[in-house]
Protein backbone atom coordinates (compact mmCIF):
# COMPACT_ATOMS: atom_id res chain seq x y z
CA UNK A 1 0.00 0.00 0.00
CA UNK A 2 1.35 3.34 -1.23
CA UNK A 3 1.54 6.06 1.64
CA UNK A 4 -0.22 9.21 0.17
CA UNK A 5 1.73 12.54 0.39
CA UNK A 6 0.44 15.43 2.92
CA UNK A 7 -1.06 18.11 0.75
CA UNK A 8 0.92 21.04 0.39
CA UNK A 9 0.06 24.25 2.30
CA UNK A 10 -1.61 26.66 1.31
CA UNK A 11 -0.36 30.61 0.88
CA UNK A 12 -1.73 32.67 3.55
CA UNK A 13 -4.40 34.99 2.07
CA UNK A 14 -4.25 39.00 3.39
CA UNK A 15 -7.52 39.47 5.31
CA UNK A 16 -7.66 42.61 3.36
CA UNK A 17 -7.33 42.97 0.05
CA UNK A 18 -3.60 45.74 -0.20
CA UNK A 19 -5.24 46.74 -3.42
CA UNK A 20 -8.47 48.34 -1.78
CA UNK A 21 -7.66 49.38 1.43
CA UNK A 22 -7.63 53.07 2.38
CA UNK A 23 -6.69 55.00 4.96
CA UNK A 24 -8.22 58.01 6.40
CA UNK A 25 -6.40 60.31 8.51
CA UNK A 26 -6.93 58.98 12.07
CA UNK A 27 -4.74 56.17 10.34
CA UNK A 28 -2.39 58.45 9.50
CA UNK A 29 -1.94 60.18 12.86
CA UNK A 30 -1.66 57.60 14.49
CA UNK A 31 1.02 56.85 12.00
CA UNK A 32 2.33 60.14 12.56
CA UNK A 33 2.55 60.18 16.52
CA UNK A 34 4.51 56.55 15.75
CA UNK A 35 7.30 58.38 13.69
CA UNK A 36 6.94 61.88 15.81
CA UNK A 37 7.84 59.29 19.13
CA UNK A 38 11.06 57.87 16.71
CA UNK A 39 12.16 61.57 16.44
CA UNK A 40 12.05 62.15 20.29
CA UNK A 41 13.45 59.15 21.43
CA UNK A 42 16.43 59.85 19.13
CA UNK A 43 16.55 63.82 20.92
CA UNK A 44 16.03 62.10 24.19
CA UNK A 45 19.26 60.29 23.93
CA UNK A 46 20.97 63.22 22.24
CA UNK A 47 19.89 65.05 25.30
CA UNK A 48 20.62 62.71 28.04
CA UNK A 49 23.70 61.62 26.69
CA UNK A 50 24.84 64.18 24.30
CA UNK A 51 26.52 61.71 21.92
CA UNK A 52 24.75 60.05 19.01
CA UNK A 53 24.31 56.56 17.57
CA UNK A 54 24.05 55.49 13.74
CA UNK A 55 20.91 53.63 13.33
CA UNK A 56 19.29 56.12 15.76
CA UNK A 57 20.28 59.00 13.38
CA UNK A 58 18.89 56.76 10.43
CA UNK A 59 16.20 56.02 12.14
CA UNK A 60 15.46 59.59 12.87
CA UNK A 61 15.69 60.81 9.40
CA UNK A 62 13.35 58.08 7.77
CA UNK A 63 10.67 59.07 10.46
CA UNK A 64 11.18 63.53 9.08
CA UNK A 65 10.68 61.60 5.68
CA UNK A 66 7.36 59.76 6.43
CA UNK A 67 6.30 62.47 8.73
CA UNK A 68 6.94 65.09 5.29
CA UNK A 69 4.94 62.31 3.56
CA UNK A 70 1.92 62.06 6.09
CA UNK A 71 2.17 66.06 5.84
CA UNK A 72 1.38 66.05 2.43
CA UNK A 73 -2.36 64.63 3.13
CA UNK A 74 -3.16 65.68 6.14
CA UNK A 75 -1.74 68.89 6.48
CA UNK A 76 0.14 71.18 8.47
CA UNK A 77 -2.75 72.08 11.30
CA UNK A 78 -3.21 68.23 11.90
CA UNK A 79 0.43 67.82 11.88
CA UNK A 80 0.73 70.91 14.73
CA UNK A 81 -1.71 69.17 16.42
CA UNK A 82 -0.01 65.63 16.79
CA UNK A 83 3.01 67.54 17.59
CA UNK A 84 1.46 69.51 20.22
CA UNK A 85 0.50 66.10 21.73
CA UNK A 86 3.22 64.00 21.42
CA UNK A 87 4.90 67.28 23.29
CA UNK A 88 2.65 66.92 25.44
CA UNK A 89 3.08 63.43 26.64
CA UNK A 90 6.54 63.78 26.72
CA UNK A 91 6.84 66.87 28.65
CA UNK A 92 4.32 64.83 31.44
CA UNK A 93 6.35 62.10 31.25
CA UNK A 94 10.07 64.31 31.80
CA UNK A 95 8.57 66.39 34.14
CA UNK A 96 8.63 70.12 33.87
CA UNK A 97 12.03 71.04 34.78
CA UNK A 98 13.93 68.37 32.87
CA UNK A 99 11.14 69.51 29.82
CA UNK A 100 12.59 73.28 30.21
CA UNK A 101 16.00 72.02 29.89
CA UNK A 102 15.72 69.69 27.18
CA UNK A 103 13.41 72.20 24.81
CA UNK A 104 14.82 75.74 25.78
CA UNK A 105 18.06 75.33 27.90
CA UNK A 106 21.53 76.53 26.35
CA UNK A 107 23.93 74.21 25.40
CA UNK A 108 25.61 74.52 28.92
CA UNK A 109 22.56 73.81 30.85
CA UNK A 110 21.79 70.62 28.49
CA UNK A 111 25.57 69.55 28.96
CA UNK A 112 25.28 70.01 32.67
CA UNK A 113 21.87 68.34 32.69
CA UNK A 114 23.35 65.53 30.62
CA UNK A 115 26.96 65.02 32.83
CA UNK A 116 24.85 64.76 36.27
CA UNK A 117 22.27 62.23 34.20
CA UNK A 118 24.87 59.97 32.69
CA UNK A 119 27.26 60.06 36.12
CA UNK A 120 24.02 59.08 37.47
CA UNK A 121 23.04 56.34 35.67
CA UNK A 122 27.02 54.80 35.25
CA UNK A 123 27.11 54.57 39.05
CA UNK A 124 23.93 52.90 39.13
CA UNK A 125 22.03 55.20 41.06
CA UNK A 126 18.81 55.62 38.35
CA UNK A 127 20.04 51.73 36.35
CA UNK A 128 17.14 51.32 33.86
CA UNK A 129 15.00 54.39 34.42
CA UNK A 130 16.59 56.40 30.80
CA UNK A 131 15.81 52.99 29.19
CA UNK A 132 12.16 53.80 27.19
CA UNK A 133 14.26 56.44 25.40
CA UNK A 134 15.91 54.01 23.97
CA UNK A 135 13.53 53.04 21.36
CA UNK A 136 10.94 49.24 21.07
CA UNK A 137 14.65 47.17 21.72
CA UNK A 138 15.02 47.05 17.92
CA UNK A 139 17.90 49.37 18.07
CA UNK A 140 21.11 49.38 19.17
CA UNK A 141 21.92 49.74 22.68
CA UNK A 142 23.38 52.86 23.76
CA UNK A 143 26.81 52.68 24.15
CA UNK A 144 28.86 51.91 27.31
CA UNK A 145 31.80 52.51 28.75
CA UNK A 146 33.08 49.02 27.12
CA UNK A 147 31.68 50.09 23.92
CA UNK A 148 32.03 53.45 23.05
CA UNK A 149 30.41 55.55 20.43
CA UNK A 150 31.40 55.23 16.80
CA UNK A 151 29.81 58.18 15.98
Amino acid sequence: MVESQPEAPQPLQPAIDPVNFRVNEDDLLILARHWMGVIHDYQQFLFYYQQSWSSGRRRADHAYDQLDRIAEVIGGDAMKKAWGEVNSELRQRMGEDVWQIYKYGDAEARKRYSDETYGALLSGEVEGQFAESWGDGGDDPPPSESQPALD
